[in-house]
This record gives structure tokens, sequence and C-alpha cells, in this order.
């Protein structure tokens, strides 16, 4: 046997490992549910912690959208933030504007006694969630 056919042998078999296992797990998926009338969610997030329980569970998986406008997002909306290399989502409970008169949305986990300490303002905010599995 020659080094070359050796190595197509095991290219070849290292293939069809990958694909069965590709198909097997493929055959063990099941969509997620449909999110309820409203916006789609457009991906999928893994949400862990404790802050907005009952609402989200520890831990969940949740439907977000990115393209909401900002416009729509309203008092009771469930935001994601980028703060620093931390993302959290908590609910908008409110609005501020600074001196400069820029809007900066005022957020909360359900489960935490007092508003978040820093406001979050529109750029931070990388998507809504609009649906929860978990």
């Amino acid at each position: 046997m020659s080094l070359t056919r050796g190595a197509n042998d095991v290219f070849g078999i290292t293939l069809l490992v990958l694909m069965t296992a590709l198909i097997i797990l493929l055959g063990t998926m099941r969509p997620l549910p449909a999110c309820p009338d409203g916006f789609p969610a457009s991906n999928v997030r893994v949400v862990v912690g404790d802050s907005m329980l009952p609402t989200i569970s520890n831990p969940a998986l949740i439907g977000v959208n990115s393209d909401i406008p900002r416009d729509m997002l309203g008092l009771g909306t469930i935001i994601n933030v980028r703060y620093g290399d931390f993302i959290y989502g908590h609910r908008i409970i409110g609005w501020v504007w600074d001196s400069k008169g820029r809007l900066f949305y005022v957020t909360k986990g359900d489960n935490n006694p007092a508003p978040d300490p820093i406001y979050a303002p529109p750029e931070a905010i990388l998507d809504a969630s609009v649906c929860v599995w978990g």
C-alpha cells in the first residue's frame, strides 16, 4: 500500500465518520417553537443568570431580533445590551436624556431589587428578546 493511498483511506474514513455524525445530529434536532405574534426571532441566545427570573429561567434559550426599530423599544421590552465584554438582557423601565439630548434606556432585571446603575445608550443595544424557550 502506498503512502498516498493510505492517506486517502484515512481521509475517506474520517469524512465518512463526520458525515454520519452530522446526519445523526441533524436527525435528532427539533426546530425551536415558533415565536408568538410580533417580530420573528432572527437569532438565538443562551441566557445564564438569575436576574430575569421568573420570566426567563436559568439557563434558557431566547429568540432575539436585531431588526426591531429603536422607536418600537417601549416600556417592558427586554433588550440585550453590550457593556464592554459583557452582554446582559434586562427589561426597559424608562428613559433618560443627558444634557446634550442623547437618549439612554433605563433597564432592570425582573429579579433585581433596583434599576441597573448604568444606563444603556442606543448604540449598545444588540437586539430585543422576542420569545423565550425555557
